[in-house]
């Protein structure tokens, strides 16, 4: 079984206004690469096996979905990050994929937000992985 660690959000940069953001890019013009690199809503921080992590509860910033029978090798791509196409050392954002959490089922998103973990089966949740740049 794989277990994807979703990241729940909000991240704390996620709060900045746009007039903040633009400060501190004011002040660091690499600051937007760190602001374009943090995790956000629905991000795969990590795929491992069965039994990696606890149960979550509401005060954990993430979400964790249990696939059975699908094994980690097989989904390792959705930790990929995104690089630029001209310069593959430079990192566009942390996670190339991201679940849209949003748009996932109610029956499997209210599993998700009362207790942060939902066992399904990948058919179920694969239209809802994205590549961010696709």
């Amino acid at each position: 079984m794989a277990e994807f660690l979703l990241y729940k959000g909000p991240h704390w940069m996620d709060l900045l206004s746009s007039v903040e953001v633009e400060r501190r890019v004011a002040e660091n013009p690499r600051w937007i690469d760190t602001y374009n690199r943090r995790y956000q809503t629905g991000d795969i921080v990590e795929v491992q096996p069965d039994g990696k992590w606890p149960n979550h509860n509401d005060k954990t910033p993430f979400y964790t979905i249990k696939v059975p029978g699908l094994s980690v090798e097989i989904v390792k791509k959705y930790m990929e990050p995104a690089t630029d196409p001209t310069n593959s050392n430079r990192i566009l954002r942390r996670r190339k994929w991201r679940v849209l959490v949003h748009s996932i089922p109610v029956a499997i998103k209210q599993k998700m937000l009362t207790g942060g973990v939902v066992t399904v089966s990948f058919d179920k949740v694969k239209d809802y992985f994205q590549d961010k740049f696709a």
